[in-house]
């Protein structure tokens, strides 16, 4: 009886496992032999195939005016491959951009496209850095390479030329916005009646405000808040007030009826005119006998800077002395011409240009900083020799710092340049330039290059100067050596001695030991003696 039952039991199993392929392992088999597939098997009868994602197809028929693109397999451009549930996608349509944007660029969606470099204007959440929301069927489906700074083309694989506006084209302006408002009449009225509104940081490059009657300008405010009115100011009430910056009065001089001149605060600009050709045309005296202070006090509280003056002096409207900016080379301190050829200058950044040499009558020259560098001429000691006291005298400052690189040319970039195509090595110009600035040559263009001829003294003496810092420096190591070996020598001398003594007072102690042991059995006897008396 039970043999039956089990066996009953086992053939009910056996009907229950007989869906097709046992449901291929991607689902449950049920009652009737059918299979119940996991939501992405359910495509054949035995669960032997997946679907394949879906996504908006390109191209469908539509179901209502306007309704089409609906989700479809492979989104209708490639086939499924459903024993894998993987599309195999037509060519262009692999969710990649062309030759990967050909590492010069980011491949994006129009949607994410639109969102990082749209149009910001949106009303109301314009300037917030977000571009418009693009809802179009294709959002998602078609892809961009947007291209880094100085590439383009489809793939970002074309590098591209340098470019600006073109010097040839005449009479463009800025974009100009004009506005018409109407008048604010509400009596209890608190807002602005005007109200002009930048993202850019305030700037002298554009305007605010600007006003032209028969295409002539009559008033401006610049984006920097300065005010230009082309036939003077009327202030009826109330006065000016200057609260920083001073007044400058370029023309007609400023006339004072009354009250006389107070300057309370932000110095004051004194100009003179229609004096005598021998004349001084500013004297700052100081009258007190026992004066010990400066005749000219210029003072600043800002930190030392290239980008304001201490000094500003101008003969006939050009400026031949200048310190408010801080150090830089693209200034003059000093600027002196005779017959409007320049005779001496002191740049922004302190460097003096003689057109007739220095002459230095006391106190000889001293360098503290940057050598000494001539790239002509040379140099003629007429007495006393050339003495070298300290760091020795180099020739080939700069050469150490140098950077190589590996460049390539491409005549198809610039073919007005005609360059070689290419893998060359060599320098950059302007990193040359800052270090050695004799050695580079510039073209009618601009075009910056490095006189490789002239280089090859200073790398030979550069090689020269190396070899003889490694000959001391080896020198140096093989004292170090011969004092190091002398110094390990004696501590294996004292490590020997430490030894011998560490042996003697091995057998000292084993003679105390004996000894202690011959004390012992004396003690024993004597107990034991001491015992028989007893």
């Amino acid at each position: 009886m039970l043999r039956l039952f089990l066996l009953l039991l086992a053939a009910r199993h056996i009907v229950k496992a007989a869906c097709p392929n046992f449901c291929s392992g991607h689902g449950a088999c049920g009652p009737d032999n059918k299979c119940t597939c996991d939501s992405d098997w359910a495509v054949a009868p035995d669960c032997s195939q997946r679907k394949c994602p879906s996504g908006v197809a390109w191209s469908d028929k539509a179901s209502a005016t306007n309704t089409a693109h609906a989700l479809a397999e492979c989104s209708n451009r490639g086939i499924c491959d459903s024993s894998k549930g993987v599309c195999n996608c037509f060519t262009g349509f692999t969710v990649r951009c062309p030759n990967d944007c050909s590492g010069h660029g980011l491949c994006y969606s129009l949607a994410r496209l639109a969102l990082e470099y749209g149009p910001d204007t949106l009303p109301g959440v314009g300037g917030d850095g977000v571009g418009p929301v693009y809802s179009n069927w294709e959002k998602d489906s078609m892809s961009s390479c947007f291209c880094d700074m100085g590439y383009g083309g489809a793939d970002c694989s074309i590098q591209l030329c340098p470019k600006n506006d073109d010097p040839l084209t005449t009479g463009q302006g800025f974009r100009t916005i004009k506005i018409t408002i109407a008048e604010a009449t509400a009596a209890a009225f608190l807002g602005n009646a005007l109200h002009v509104k930048t993202t850019k940081a305030a700037n002298t490059d554009f305007n605010m405000i600007y006003a032209e009657a028969n295409s002539v300008m009559v008033f401006k405010v610049d984006g920097s808040g300065k005010v230009t009115a082309a036939n003077g100011i009327t202030i009826t009430t109330s006065g000016l007030l200057v609260s920083a910056g001073g007044i400058t009065v370029t023309q007609g001089g400023a006339t004072i009826t009354a009250g006389g001149l107070v300057v309370a605060a932000a110095g004051a600009t004194i100009t003179t005119a229609g004096a005598l050709a021998t004349d001084t045309a500013v004297t700052a005296e100081a009258t007190a006998a026992a004066f010990l202070g400066n005749a000219l006090h210029v003072k600043t509280t800002k930190a030392a800077n290239t980008d304001f003056n201490m000094i500003y002096a101008e003969a006939n409207s050009v400026m031949v002395f200048k310190t408010t900016k801080a150090a830089n080379t693209d200034f003059n301190m000093i600027y002196a011409e005779a017959n409007s050829v320049m005779v001496f200058k002191v740049d922004g950044s302190g460097k003096v240009t003689a057109a007739n040499g220095i002459t230095v009558t006391t106190g000889g020259l001293v360098v503290t900083a940057g050598g000494l560098t001539v790239t002509a001429g040379g140099i003629t000691i007429a007495g006393g020799g050339l003495r070298v006291e300290d760091t020795g005298l180099t020739v080939v400052a700069g050469v150490m710092q140098l950077r190589p690189v590996t460049y390539e040319w491409r005549q198809d970039v610039c073919p007005q340049r005609n360059f070689p195509n290419g893998t060359f090595a060599g320098f950059i110009a302007d990193e040359v330039e800052e270090l050695l600035p004799h050695l580079i040559l510039v073209d009618g263009d601009g075009w910056k290059s490095l006189d490789y001829p002239k280089l090859t003294p200073y790398i030979i003496r550069s090689i020269q100067e190396l070899r003889a810092e490694v000959n001391e420096t080896t020198k140096e190591g093989r004292t170090q050596i011969t004092e190091l070996s002398q110094e390990l020598m004696t501590h294996k001398i004292r490590e020997r001695n430490l030894e011998a003594s560490l042996v003697a007072h091995a057998q000292e102690i084993d003679e105390l030991k004996a000894q202690v042991e011959a004390l012992r059995r004396a003690i024993d006897q004597l107990s034991a003696m001491l015992v028989h008396q007893e």
